[in-house]
């Protein structure tokens, strides 16, 4: 049985796009949080927001 697309290549990068994609919105810097949850203020939705380039997602930036 092979792998899906996805999950061929660096396991380091495997892991760390599930964990953004299970994160959603929380990671993204333009996110809004009311109530406790992050929203997004251009009605944009994860994963589709990826794909702009100006209102899009754009990933919190961590210092180590």
């Amino acid at each position: 049985m092979s792998l899906h697309r996805h999950q061929y290549g660096n396991p380091a990068d495997i892991i760390e796009r599930r964990d953004i994609r299970d994160k959603g919105c929380r990671v993204c810097a333009r996110a809004e949080r009311a109530f406790g949850r992050a929203y997004c203020p251009n009605n944009l939705r994860f994963p589709a927001c990826r794909g702009d380039r100006k209102q899009g997602f754009k990933l919190i930036e961590v210092d180590v």
